[in-house]
């Protein structure tokens, strides 16, 4: 249970098994760089990860990354040579699903690109709480349809 980095890089891993990670609490890191990975359900339990480099897998949607949603730790993101970065706004729609990260492959996350992502969020009818703005020192701040700040 002390194990704090996994690196199973060039393995050819096609899926983790969902009872594989659950016992890793002190997991921080986790490599899976290519390998032939398609599915990430698995390492939604692992609640302690905070970096996470699947980079040349093959993760072909964003539906397949969504389940990280569940690691509320995660802070870094490396997705580098996937089918997934193909897809037409993958970046927002990530950030959407994964807000507690910091750095997605390899690029910090800006509070402009947070807002920018809540704004395609609402637009793109992904989101339809409220419409997102801004607050006089940057931050976001949430507005309804008539543009009252709550």
């Amino acid at each position: 249970q002390t194990l704090e980095t996994l690196v199973l890089d060039n393995n050819r891993v096609k899926h983790v098994p969902l009872d594989s990670l659950p016992t890793c609490a002190n997991l921080r890191e986790v490599r899976l760089a290519h390998n032939r990975l398609q599915d990430l359900t698995a390492l939604s339990s692992c609640d302690a990860v905070e970096e996470l480099v699947l980079t040349h897998n093959r993760l072909s949607s964003v539906n397949a990354v969504i389940p990280l949603a569940a690691c509320t730790v995660l802070r870094e993101l490396e997705l580098g040579d996937n089918d997934v970065l193909a897809r037409l706004d993958w970046r927002m729609e990530l950030l959407y699903h994964l807000p507690q990260l910091m750095t997605l492959n390899s690029l910090p996350i800006s509070d402009a690109e947070r807002h920018n992502v809540a704004m395609w969020a609402f637009q793109t009818g992904l989101c339809t709480d409220s419409l997102p703005s801004r607050n006089p020192v940057g931050h976001l701040a949430a507005s309804d349809s008539n543009g009252s700040v709550s």
